[in-house]
């Protein structure tokens, strides 16, 4: 007989996700092709990807993140303020200050309110990493390097500069003079699978407005277009503030909606932005072939 897990549909700013608690997956079920299922707009739920939140003894809980292909991601700027918002409206959470376990680490998160609700929050994000091989990059770069790494990358013909780096996960950051126009599922595929990039990478491309506002789309691996990325928002302002275009901190617009990035003078990454509950209700795992 099949089971059903209860689940909740949550967005940041576009960026949506299915959160399934860990206790509630049976034993041996496959969490990549969950995250498949689940993930696809026609025949699933519809998501970005699926977010396992899971018991931990070093904070409130654990973020287990997975891509809508199923595969893992070690950190997600706007699915850890869901996790946050998840677990305090559960109650799991006894205040609006918090650290939630990710695979790169424990990140604070302070929630934000209006009217007594949770609206959004605030996520320490730690601070970029530039050293190719921790990026993942395969690039030759100083050990003492201390902004994103610059590769060239080809894009239809035209040679265009990519700075490189990580905020728990890898980004190739490109600057254009409108996001707008671009064939971004041709380019932003083309750089996600560069051999460069071991574990492939997500891919920004970034419209300077001021300095103190871009316009961003990002073409996340292993999703493809999202409406909007938090880790995706803070690499574009540090490659911003990196080259002078702007200052640390930023207003990012995306298509979901807006982000605040502030890479502090301690090098520390700050991500603002909201977090809503869309729905609750049951997914039906398949039955197993010997029902």
């Amino acid at each position: 007989m099949s089971k059903a897990i209860r689940f909740t549909k949550m967005h940041a700013a576009g960026n949506d996700y299915v959160l399934v608690d860990r206790e509630a997956l049976p034993a041996g079920v496959d969490v990549a092709e969950l995250a498949r299922a689940v993930s696809r707009r026609r025949s699933g739920i519809g998501s970005d990807g699926l977010i396992v939140v899971a018991p931990s003894s070093r904070a409130v809980a654990r973020m287990e993140m997975y891509n809508a292909d199923g595969s893992r991601s070690a950190m997600c700027g706007n699915g850890i303020r869901l996790v946050a918002k998840h677990e305090r409206d559960r109650g799991r959470a006894r205040d609006d200050a918090f650290a939630i376990e990710t695979d790169s680490g424990l990140h604070q998160v302070e929630l934000d309110r209006r009217g007594g609700e949770i609206v959004g929050g605030r996520a320490a994000m730690g601070r970029p990493v530039f050293d190719p091989a921790r990026i993942p990059l395969r690039a030759t770069r100083a050990a003492d390097s201390t902004g994103p790494v610059s590769i060239d990358v080809d894009l239809d013909g035209r040679r265009v500069e990519a700075s490189c780096l990580s905020m728990g996960n890898p980004h190739a950051v490109l600057f254009v003079s409108e996001v707008t126009p671009i064939p971004l599922e041709r380019w932003g595929a083309h750089v996600e699978n560069d051999a460069r990039f071991p574990e492939r990478t997500n891919v920004e491309f970034v419209a300077v407005r001021g300095e103190g506002e871009i316009h961003e789309r990002t073409w996340e691996r292993g999703a493809g277009e999202t409406d909007s990325c938090g880790s995706g928002a803070c690499a574009a302002v540090v490659a911003a503030a990196a080259r002078g275009a702007t200052r640390r901190r930023v207003r990012v617009v995306q298509r979901g909606g807006e982000l605040e990035v502030e890479w502090t003078t301690g090098g520390e990454v700050l991500l603002r932005g909201t977090a809503e509950t869309v729905f609750e209700g049951e997914w039906r795992l398949p039955a197993p072939p010997d029902a």
